[in-house]
């Protein structure tokens, strides 16, 4: 998983500091929390984390994002592997 955190800027983008943290949940219910670091490569900084995913699965993951003087902003998505 991979997750950025940017905004428009001269006409090009700048990465925003925040603090990132995601979970995967299977159609059973099973919760993994995705441990997310930090990685910074071109000059952007990103939040990449791995899961377990087996053929035929369906998950659904939830990313928070928590950003100084903002409130948190929760995507959640599915993807079947």
């Amino acid at each position: 998983l991979l997750v950025s955190v940017r905004r428009p800027a001269d006409g090009g983008q700048v990465s925003l500091p925040a603090r990132v943290s995601a979970t995967a949940t299977d159609l059973h219910g099973t919760q993994q929390t995705i441990e997310l670091r930090e990685l910074e490569a071109g000059g952007f900084l990103d939040h990449a984390g791995t899961f377990q995913a087996r053929p035929r699965d369906t998950l659904t993951f939830a990313v928070e994002v928590r950003r100084e003087g903002e409130p948190p902003a929760t995507l959640r998505f599915n993807h079947d592997f």
